[in-house]
């Protein structure tokens, strides 16, 4: 009887967690809507987008997809003490084989880069680097890994760097159109936007 019990709280909290998701998904994808559609101004509408991302939150706090897009969010609107505070929160509970682990400290490198904090901002590239390498170590069509590490070495002021490191890359790839790509994605990087602070 007493395990009956048992199993039945189980289930009963199983399906709780499910549902709980399943809404969250729900203001998920509604984030990433608002996120990917312009504006009457033709402007990304970060603000609603965070939102929806910080409803997902309420609902499912593992919801890490969620968390890092919330971070974003923060980040494009310039607030970004709060985009070091989302990080970072999530950054500790964080598996290390999550696939926004590296994300996550790319967006916080950014913010502490933007508000003067360049030692910390360093610190949070390096640890994005480390895990994209080890993907790109297991997988060299990791395309996502390739352009990220490339786009950190422009954030730290290397982009020839970059585009070293993606022609190395060519002969372990199966497509060199795939590299040629990211190529033409760091050549179009910035830097004079990138280091436009506040």
């Amino acid at each position: 009887m007493k395990g009956l019990l048992i199993i039945s709280i189980l289930l009963l909290v199983a399906c709780t967690n499910r549902q709980d998701f399943d809404k969250a998904q729900e203001y998920y994808f509604e984030g990433f809507e608002k996120l990917t559609t312009l504006d009457s101004n033709k402007n990304l509408n970060y603000e609603s987008a965070e939102k929806a991302f910080e409803k997902a939150l309420e609902l499912y706090p593992k919801h890490y997809e969620a968390a890092y897009w919330k971070a974003f969010c923060e980040l494009n609107s310039k607030r970004y003490n709060e985009a070091i505070k989302t990080s970072t929160q999530y950054l500790k509970t964080i598996n290390e084989n999550h696939i926004n682990k590296p994300d996550l400290f790319v967006v916080k490198g950014i913010a502490e880069f933007k508000i003067g904090e360049l030692n910390q901002s360093h610190h949070d590239f390096e640890n994005a680097k480390k895990i994209y390498g080890k993907r790109i170590d297991n997988d060299s069509n990791d395309k996502n890994s390739l352009l990220n590490y490339a786009l950190i070495l422009c954030y730290q002021n290397q982009k020839p760097d970059a585009i070293s490191f993606l022609e190395s890359h060519k002969r372990k790839v199966k497509s060199e159109e795939t590299i040629n790509e990211i190529i033409e994605a760091i050549n179009g990087f910035d830097e004079k936007d990138f280091l436009n602070t506040k």
